[in-house]
């Protein structure tokens, strides 16, 4: 396990939400159409609202300038055990960042030897019921392979998904919000 303090933790933190947030670069997810879903704004605090389907969404990211980060090969602490992580999946890396706040941004990067869509599908099914609200989708091809993303809630924490088969090898990346 690495421990990084200051401007180490605003960069690993910057880097883990870069990669839950931003892989969705193909198109939209058909079923939702501009009638369905508003782009997200950012407030002073970072927290960030979105719209989709008519339900308002908010969601708040830890501050960068106090926390607390570590990164390890195992998954973090406080993980949650009811993610529909492929079975297949090999974990690559491990991150668990605590804010001052109280908050708590846990993360984990996987490789998986299925192709994107199916990862994608397959993670969007296992998080279906259960007190799960889909908050955003989307997904589609590029010319390098396939990008998707998932923004969730769920009674006890709030999640994205980052599905990336761009590089030649598909990419799981999941981040959970634990509130304080």
């Amino acid at each position: 396990m690495t421990r990084v303090g200051g401007g180490a933790a605003a960069i690993a933190l910057v880097l883990a939400l870069g990669a839950s947030a931003g892989a969705c670069g193909g198109g939209e997810d058909p079923s939702f159409g501009p009638d369905d879903s508003a782009p997200a704004s950012a407030s002073a605090d970072g927290s960030t609202s979105s719209t989709t389907a008519g339900a308002p969404t908010s969601t708040t990211t830890p501050t960068v300038a106090e926390a607390d980060v570590e990164v390890s090969s195992e998954l973090p602490e406080g993980w949650p055990d009811d993610l529909p992580i492929p079975d297949d999946a090999i974990l690559e890396l491990g991150q668990r960042t605590e804010a001052e706040d109280g908050s708590v941004l846990l993360t984990a990067d996987f490789t998986v030897e299925d192709g994107g869509a199916n990862v994608y599908t397959a993670f969007l099914d296992g998080l279906e019921g259960d007190g799960t609200t889909i908050l955003q989708r989307s997904s589609g091809g590029t010319e390098n392979g396939f990008v998707g993303s998932i923004s969730f809630s769920r009674d006890n924490y709030d999640g994205n998904v980052a599905v990336d088969e761009a590089t030649g090898r598909t990419i799981l990346s999941v981040s959970v919000v634990l509130p304080d």
